[in-house]
């Protein structure tokens, strides 16, 4: 290879991680926007939080959603057309994520205490950094992670619906991912959603861990808590391994 092609593909690279760098620079700015808000408002007067519900909210819902609506179809208008968007700070994947995000903040926040709600967001801007930072097949892995423990944690929270069939259905598709990546590594679904670069071995602990966390939370609810911590416990060591691998 000659030293011209050689400094195009380093030049192509650094551009890239620029690229990533603005991005999850974008994505951290707008996370703490809406973090120091949240804390803000549910620390603020009753009256304060009324005129958000009352006033605010019914606005933000419907203009968040057709934003992620938006968003979301200019994402797959550019898939289907195969649009390359990795040298785009502000790519169409970016805007429906953060459109997502807010959307989903205005939705839950009447339901959800601050410490939920914040966990939450935190959750899925952990999942936000990994996927930009870190192998596909961690990604998935987090993934399964992430919205496996968010489900035990909300086991028997609030009504029927939202405390036991959400996620009850939200632990049973985690599961049944699980089971096919393992399974059948080479089917579509595991393709797609790993790459071929998953370890077998952390997600049989992460699969094993939900299972039981979701016996023992219809058994001794009290002890779900500890089930989320072992979660993110054994998350934090594959986390550090695959970090590892990274320099």
């Amino acid at each position: 290879m000659s030293n011209a092609k050689k400094k195009v593909i380093v030049d192509q690279r650094n551009r890239k991680k620029d690229v990533v760098s603005n991005r999850i620079s974008v994505f951290f700015i707008v996370l703490l926007v809406v973090v120091f808000a949240i804390l803000s408002l549910k620390g603020s007067y009753i009256s304060t939080e009324l005129m958000l519900y009352n006033y605010v909210r019914p606005i933000l819902v419907p203009l968040f959603a057709i934003a992620t609506l938006c968003a979301g179809a200019l994402w797959i208008f550019r898939r289907k057309q195969k649009v390359d968007e990795s040298m785009n700070v502000f790519s169409a994947s970016l805007l429906t994520c953060v459109s997502a995000g807010l959307l989903a903040v205005c939705l839950l926040y009447p339901y959800l205490s601050t410490t939920r709600l914040m966990i939450s967001l935190l959750s899925c801007a952990l999942l936000f950094f990994v996927y930009y930072l870190y192998p596909r097949g961690f990604f998935t892995y987090s993934l399964c992670t992430v919205v496996g423990a968010l489900a035990l944690s909300f086991l028997h929270f609030g009504s029927s619906l939202l405390g036991v069939i959400i996620p009850v259905v939200l632990v049973a598709a985690v599961l049944l991912l699980s089971v096919i990546i393992l399974v059948a590594p080479n089917s579509r679904i595991a393709g797609q959603s790993s790459s071929g670069q998953m370890d077998r071995y952390p997600l049989i602990v992460t699969a094993a861990l939900l299972l039981a966390g979701l016996i023992v939370g219809f058994v001794m609810p009290a002890l779900i808590f500890y089930a989320v911590v072992l979660l993110a416990g054994w998350f934090m060591v594959v986390a550090i391994i695959n970090t590892l691998r990274l320099i």
